[in-house]
């Protein structure tokens, strides 16, 4: 990847010692036999058994490992298809890197985390050439990106995360239909649902008389609730679905959990009919913070028949100090807007506060650093609908990139206002992926049917085309798939627009 055209962006610079850099092959990777060490603790040698690659590697001390790998995701995703003149090596294909080396660099990703110098260098960069490096901004992005296979137990797809913090948190067996599971996710990363099972066994039975995978995903720190169809309005308005299969279950009915075909939750036992939750509503105690493959009715709070005050939100207690003493997460609608408010107490090497809306990033937020004092923060989301129900959720990044969830709040907005301000009747999501090349989808919501136009701009202001033109569109969610091979990579605007509101998108398109 040395190839001269690339020399001239900074993220691909750094400052060597003249001597140390003559034994420097273009080769970096994990050495076992030394022949070589500099002044700072760089070793040159025989690479390791297992690593992928056998010859002579150069093999960087832990600190500088994950800036290195992350400046090899930022090279290879920002070049792509623009390598044709590029050398090949045992490493790179051009710019596309090799398997044995993905698997490296992600260890060397997740080995040294993101530090505060390397953040300073990803603002000093952006001020002079204008770009950044996504892989420091969102250290996630890496294993999204190629797949995280490295992090997962051979046989075991998907077993990046820590299922067992996956976990039912409240079952109600209320009267006639009012019927509810809820889902909650004590991860500290976003869940794949398509990788849920959920199991309902009948009488006693050993064999599942229902199954369903939910689809979609799930935010951390957020629940997902399965309703009956039939349910009461209370159930429904907390419902992210509804089902008339696992849902149709009575007091005795054992019900599992499962995550990538792993049993990590139980309600009951199976093969029992028993009866252990009947007329009744069961809450996950806060202090609960994992899922139980044995029923253990001791780690429940029980509430009396049709009691739904619970549903939709859980409270779990921290099983580590908290970056961020929370005071405060509260909301306003006004004019149009949802108004957040936080405040915090102190906050611990707190680079940024990340703001969700319905699993979608609204916002980053400067964070504090450290302190001990009172601080206050608000941000405005202008882009709701009216009389619908969102859903925010506050965490944040610390200088090392961990992600830490903080909070959740649920908001309804209010009617048309009747004093000028009238509410949007669409809200644009934002694009995904993000960054992404060259295929990405753009989700927006329609209150009511519409003629849309979609215009996409240049950072500039510069309209480039128009993508849709009064196309119709009936209510709902809605997906646009956009292809821009042939843009050049940087930032752009998508404008959506139904003749009356306009709405804008930033996304970023790496080559």
């Amino acid at each position: 990847m040395r190839r001269h055209r690339i020399i001239r962006d900074l993220f691909h610079l750094y400052p060597v010692q003249a001597h140390a850099n003559t034994h420097r092959a273009p080769l970096r990777g994990s050495g076992a036999y030394v022949s070589y060490t500099t002044d700072n603790g760089t070793q040159k040698g025989e690479a390791r058994a297992g690593l992928g690659y056998s010859g002579t590697v150069f093999e960087p001390i832990d600190e500088y490992k994950g800036d290195l790998a992350r400046t090899y995701f930022y090279i290879s995703t920002r070049y792509y298809t623009e390598d044709a003149a590029w050398d090949v090596s045992d490493m790179t294909d051009k710019c596309e890197l090799k398997d044995w080396a993905v698997d490296m660099l992600l260890d060397w990703h997740r080995l040294d985390p993101v530090s505060p110098k390397e953040l300073d260098r990803n603002e000093a960069v952006y001020a002079l050439q204008g770009n950044r490096n996504p892989f420091i901004d969102e250290p996630a992005y890496a294993d999204s990106v190629w797949d995280a296979a490295g992090q997962e137990d051979p046989g075991t797809p998907g077993a990046a995360i820590d299922s067992t913090r996956l976990f039912f948190s409240e079952y109600i067996e209320g009267s006639s239909y009012n019927k509810a599971l809820e889902i909650c996710n004590h991860t500290d990363t976003l869940v794949d649902l398509t990788l849920i099972e959920i199991k309902l066994y009948s009488n006693g039975s050993v064999t599942p008389n229902s199954t369903l995978v939910p689809g979609g995903s799930l935010a951390a720190g957020e629940v997902f609730v399965i309703a009956h169809g039939s349910a009461g309005t209370e159930i429904l308005a907390e419902a992210d679905m509804t089902s008339g299969g696992v849902t149709n279950f009575n007091g005795n009915d054992a019900i599992e959990l499962c995550y990538n075909a792993s049993l990590i939750d139980v309600l009951g036992e199976v093969g029992s009919d028993a009866v252990f939750a009947e007329d009744v509503t069961l809450v996950r105690k806060a202090n609960i913070l994992h899922g139980n493959r044995n029923y253990t009715s001791a780690e429940w709070d029980r509430h009396p028949q049709d009691e739904f005050a619970y549903l939709g939100s859980h409270f779990v207690e921290s099983d580590d100090p908290l970056p961020v003493t929370l005071l405060d997460f509260s909301a306003e609608v006004s004019k149009g807007s949802v108004i957040l408010h936080w405040a915090t107490a102190c906050e611990t090497e707190n680079a940024a506060f990340r703001v969700h809306r319905n699993d979608s990033l609204l916002a980053r937020i400067p964070g504090a650093g450290t302190h001990s004092e009172i601080r206050h923060y608000e941000y405005t989301d202008p882009c709701v609908i009216p009389e619908k129900n969102y859903t925010y959720v506050l965490s944040d990044v610390d200088y090392q990139g961990r992600i830490t969830f903080l909070d959740t709040l649920r908001v309804r907005t209010g009617a048309p206002s009747a004093e000028g301000h009238p509410l949007r009747s669409f809200a644009a999501g934002e694009v995904y992926p993000n960054p992404f090349n060259p295929d990405a989808v753009f989700p927006f919501h329609l209150e009511r049917a519409a003629e849309i136009s979609l215009t996409l701009y240049d950072m500039r202001g510069k309209p480039l085309r128009k993508l849709l033109e009064k196309q119709y569109f009936s209510a709902g969610e809605q997906h646009i798939p956009l292809r821009f091979q042939d843009l050049a990579a940087g930032i752009y605007i998508l404008q959506l627009s139904d003749g009356k509101f306009r709405q804008a998108r930033k996304m970023v398109l790496l080559k």
